[in-house]
């Protein structure tokens, strides 16, 4: 949310990206698959550019892997880059290199911390895509106990946990510009 000043900030709990991640290895299992028939059915045109692609596109998702088992944020955006590149030099069903690619432009923003920006105008919540609301939206905003509350006058509520604790003074403040944001 670079480029504007917002009064407060608020990083709400990680998700789990554990289906995200299985459908970005499912991609790159699929892509050294196409890549390993196109050198055994095909023989030796191109071969060692699809071997390299393909240990590459390995070497990558291991090294992802291992990031995340130490607790790293995990992007298989390479990996996923690199099979498309793979997919797209082979001479059947290269518009599949679009889907790649795609997936791996979308895959940041969707792993991308969930935050929620207040200032004097609107709510920003920066998810994909990112939605603004004025404050004329909203019943209430409430900050309490780790629990950061958005009720929408549309009649849905939105509760999520935040990400670090807040100290009580930080959280009376929030509070109290909250609500008189909402007064006005």
């Amino acid at each position: 949310m670079a480029g504007k000043v917002y009064e407060y900030i608020i990083v709400l709990k990680k998700r789990s990206f554990v289906f995200i991640n299985t459908v970005s290895i499912l991609m790159i299992a699929i892509a050294a698959l196409m890549l390993s028939l196109q050198v055994i059915l095909h023989g030796y045109e191109r071969t060692l550019i699809y071997i390299a692609i393909m240990l590459s596109m390995i070497a990558w998702t291991a090294f992802t892997i291992l990031k995340e088992k130490k607790g790293r944020p995990s992007l298989y955006r390479i990996a996923l880059l690199l099979g498309a590149w793979g997919i797209f030099l082979q001479p059947y069903l290269s518009w599949l290199a679009f889907i790649y690619v795609a997936a791996a432009v979308i895959e940041k923003q969707v792993k991308f911390p969930e935050e929620i920006a207040f200032d004097n105008d609107e709510v920003v919540i920066n998810s994909f895509p990112k939605k603004r609301y004025s404050w004329d939206a909203f019943e209430n905003i409430v900050l309490k106990d780790g629990l950061l509350t958005l009720d929408y006058k549309k009649n849905t509520l939105f509760q999520k946990q935040i990400e670090s604790a807040v100290e009580k003074e930080e959280e009376a403040a929030f509070n109290v510009f909250c609500q008189e944001r909402l007064k006005k």
